[in-house]
């Protein structure tokens, strides 16, 4: 991890344990390619990886023969989590218009909502690093400086790699949840049918999986982070705080093919 020349005290003594949540994911839409007016967090995986065993969809005919698709709740596709574990842990970064400011919303010890002015340029260059998680806690590392440009040892101490572990499974089991949702998957197959063409089978009704190949394209999900949450334990006041990123923030997981 890169450092930048800082020789402040640190910006507060937090021990362990300090943990990390995210409480809200929001799926956004799907999207052949991103605009770069936006500024979001960005990572990658394949497809056929986090959809090893495909997209499962059922297909019915009525009365008159006429043939219909659906995922069912009860049938969804299974996310493999090793593969998305790897995906936030391994990539990650600020991407799109970087050179702008968004607005990081955060409250403090349950207190009044404050806003801070986030450069994404700034801490992809503090960094050096891919990881949504780091990137996450440097957000709150920040609104805790108010973007003083603390570096993450100085914020989180000897908790730093606990917050980083906690935060990423958050967000695995988040977004996991998410994709393995009906409405999800459904809108993942139609844009897929949209963009290759007619990939479905409808030679018969009943059960039916849609293997990930090489015909997928690259598709982006989009989705909102909202309530990051970062409990600190305070050496100096020997009690917990907790700050709360309200967000939305704006994420991206890429499929590749």
């Amino acid at each position: 991890m890169a450092s930048i020349s800082n020789t402040a005290l640190p910006v507060l003594n937090a021990t362990s344990p300090v943990s990390a949540s995210i409480n809200n994911v929001t799926f956004v839409t799907l999207l052949p390619q991103l605009s770069s007016s936006s500024v979001y967090l960005q990572m990658s995986t394949t497809a056929s990886g986090l959809f090893p065993n495909g997209l499962n969809y059922r297909v019915t005919t009525d009365n008159t023969g006429v043939a219909t698709w659906t995922v069912h709740a009860s049938n969804v596709a299974q996310v493999n989590p090793s593969n998305l574990i790897s995906a936030i842990t391994s990539s990650g970064s600020w991407s799109g218009n970087i050179t702008n400011t968004i607005d990081c919303s955060f409250a403090y010890n349950n207190g009044n909502s404050q806003v801070m002015k986030f450069l994404a340029q700034t801490a992809n260059a503090d960094l050096g690093a891919s990881g949504i998680s780091l990137h996450l806690m440097l957000m709150v590392a920040r609104a805790f400086s108010m973007d003083k440009r603390p570096t993450l040892q100085q914020v989180f101490g000897s908790g730093f790699q606990t917050v980083s572990t906690s935060l990423s499974n958050a967000l695995s089991t988040s977004i996991q949840n998410m994709l393995q949702t009906a409405s999800v998957q459904e809108k993942l197959i139609d844009t897929l049918v949209t963009a290759t063409g007619p990939i479905l089978d409808f030679s018969s009704p009943g059960n039916k999986v849609l293997p990930i190949t090489q015909i997928i394209p690259l598709i982006n999900l989009v989705f909102n982070l909202k309530d990051v949450t970062v409990a600190f334990t305070l050496d100096r006041l020997g009690v917990t705080r907790s700050l709360v990123l309200a967000g939305p923030i704006t994420c991206v997981l890429t499929l590749n093919n």
